[in-house]
């Protein structure tokens, strides 16, 4: 037991050790113009006041900032999270990912004393977990999106019969209170006040909300400005065709809804039972993960369990 302490607390001060060393190696870079005016976003300001210049928590950002810049993954991080709607940046969000699975290594290592178990289940879980916690997040948003595009094409197009333009339109669904329509409406205005076009404000947010029946509005929008016609009369078609389709999603969604939740039941039953088992009965799990059978056993019941709900997954899912 001391000698595991003392492993631990050797372990600690080398990453200690090795992130200050890493954060303060080099002076920070100056931001590019990008960054900058990135900084002076909602929420931006206080966050970056709590900590000041050269403390453990920038060098840590720091650290990971620059490992997800050499790995590629920053934007495709803040696609995610943007879609999610989080305030978070992509290393912010990895550091906390990052530090849950280091919590969940070393919970593990003390109560097994196996550091290969320990460091396998302590980086997949609490990796996966926060993976499924934020499509979780980023699906409920589009799904909320796409619910209530159609009322607000139904105002774009009362509006544009009332006289008004696509451009205050958009300023008219920027100031309703629906959230994420509202949010996302308000970003696509702010750009068209600094030169990008309606279609090209508008293409991103489909983009960004993985929106189709949006992408649908833009290019009629494109139609439109180059050969005429009423555009009124086409976004209500859409809007129609936009309705029927939410409605038939819903539809399917509760009639898949026991499905989903039998797949749920399933994949957490063995899960948490070997957890509680763990943990009430050590004795009893342990040569689940000290022998080369128990091993083989939890590798073919992690591999059939991904095998079932890649299964059940699929047969719930129905695109529309």
């Amino acid at each position: 037991m001391v000698t595991r302490h003392v492993v631990l607390g050797l372990v600690f001060a080398g990453i200690f050790l090795l992130v200050v060393g890493f954060g303060m190696r080099r002076p920070a870079e100056e931001p590019d113009l990008a960054q900058r005016i990135d900084l002076y976003r909602p929420g931006l300001l206080s966050r970056r006041g709590v900590d000041g210049e050269g403390s453990v928590s920038t060098a840590l950002l720091s650290l990971t900032q620059r490992l997800i810049g050499m790995a590629g993954k920053a934007e495709q991080i803040a696609a995610d999270l943007a879609r999610a709607g989080w305030k978070l940046q992509p290393h912010e969000w990895t550091l906390i990912r990052g530090i849950a699975c280091l919590t969940t290594s070393i919970g593990l290592y003390s109560l097994t004393g196996r550091i290969l178990i320990s460091v396998v289940l302590g980086v997949a879980g609490p990796w996966l977990a926060a993976r499924i916690v934020l499509a979780g997040a980023r699906n409920r948003r589009v799904t909320a999106f796409s619910d209530q595009l159609p009322d607000a094409l139904s105002m774009i197009a009362g509006s544009l019969r009332a006289g008004f333009t696509v451009s205050q339109a958009l300023e008219r669904i920027a100031d309703s209170e629906s959230r994420p329509l509202g949010t996302e409406m308000l970003r696509a205005h702010a750009q068209t006040r600094i030169g990008v076009t309606i279609e090209d404000a508008l293409d991103q947010v489909a983009a960004r909300m993985e929106c189709t029946d949006l992408t649908w509005v833009v290019m009629s929008i494109r139609i439109q400005r180059e050969v005429g016609g009423n555009l009124a009369d086409v976004i209500e078609t859409t809007m129609d065709t936009m309705r029927e389709r939410s409605r038939l999603r819903r539809h399917v969604r509760a009639l898949s809804a026991e499905g989903r939740l039998s797949a749920y039941v399933l994949i957490a039953l063995p899960i948490l039972l070997t957890l509680a088992l763990m943990v009430l009965k050590p004795d009893y799990m342990a040569p689940m993960y000290t022998t080369g059978t128990g091993l083989t056993m939890l590798l073919a019941g992690a591999v059939s369990m991904g095998i079932g709900w890649l299964w059940i997954s699929r047969m719930i899912k129905i695109d529309l």
